[in-house]
């Protein structure tokens, strides 16, 4: 079972001001098996004031670390201690490169097409 993240949450939050406490927990561990942070927080708040179990916070607290460990990268990680700024100077540097590559690459394609249809007409 999964669905959309925000629309667990708000389906959490729904049945718990409903006073539906099983049920919005049910939402919330779901959601922060898929990596949000709010659902988490809203289930240790369950279990500060008694509405979940060690248990169910233990479950949470590791489907939600597992979600974020797949979600992590080395390039992601990169891409966050850049910044912005950096991300787009680089993204531009990278086209640029293609760009130069791929016309070096044409130029040469064409060349030798070049030389082929000389060959060939003589």
């Amino acid at each position: 079972m999964g669905g959309d993240v925000s629309a667990r949450y708000n389906l959490g939050s729904e049945e718990h001001n409903s006073g539906n406490y099983d049920l919005a927990l049910q939402h919330f561990l779901i959601s922060a098996k898929m990596g949000d942070e709010d659902s988490l927080g809203m289930i240790k708040a369950a279990f500060m004031d008694g509405l979940a179990s060690k248990a169910d916070y233990a479950t949470a607290l590791r489907g939600y670390r597992e979600s974020i460990d797949e979600m992590s990268s080395p390039d992601r990680d990169k891409a966050k201690s850049l910044g912005f700024e950096e991300i787009l100077r680089t993204a531009a540097h990278n086209r640029e490169l293609v760009e130069k590559t791929t016309a070096s690459r044409v130029a040469r394609e064409a060349a030798a097409l070049s030389a082929a249809l000389s060959k060939h007409h003589r």
